[in-house]
């Protein structure tokens, strides 16, 4: 099967992960992105790193914050559906992000990100020993407090899924 490039897991005991491709409310859980195989060279400099978001329904409720990390490895991998996959993981710092929209988030409509230090947090994954082109990278994010707003997945949506730009 492919691998996961997606995936949340539950604010419970269980901590059980899903992998099944619908969107994904933002709500108390761990929320993991990953982008696979990166054509980025060893030490790379990133002047600035944003997330895209892409909401999956419509609602009126004007900001959400997200505290955003990088996953603290040099090649991130496939999100499995073992509980606490997510959560084991060793991650960066959590950089808050606060995201306003005046009017509410509408459906299908892209909304920005940008967590100070971001940036120099990946430049840090880029840095290390075995970060090679072809590696993969991995976000985690956890919504500061619950939601109904639902952010499209790459499962079922890779060009509106959480998205991760550099320069």
């Amino acid at each position: 099967s492919q691998p996961k490039n997606d995936a949340w897991e539950n604010d419970n005991s269980s901590k059980t992960v899903t992998l099944d491709g619908r969107p994904i409310t933002l709500q108390k859980q761990m929320i993991g992105a990953r982008y696979e195989g990166l054509p980025i060279a060893k030490n790379a400099t990133v002047l600035d790193a944003q997330i895209i978001l892409t909401p999956d329904n419509t609602v009126a409720s004007p900001s959400h914050t997200l505290n955003v990390a990088v996953e603290n490895t040099d090649n991130s991998v496939a999100f499995l559906a073992n509980g606490g996959n997510l959560t084991a993981r060793s991650k960066t710092a959590n950089r808050a992000c606060t995201i306003n929209s005046t009017s509410g988030w509408t459906a299908g409509e892209p909304y920005l990100c940008s967590p100070a230090s971001l940036a120099s947090d990946i430049q840090g994954i880029f840095a290390k020993s075995n970060w090679a082109p072809g590696n993969s990278l991995g976000l985690l994010l956890t919504p500061a407090a619950d939601s109904s707003l639902d952010i499209r997945s790459f499962e079922s949506s890779p060009a509106e899924s959480i998205r991760l730009r550099m320069k």
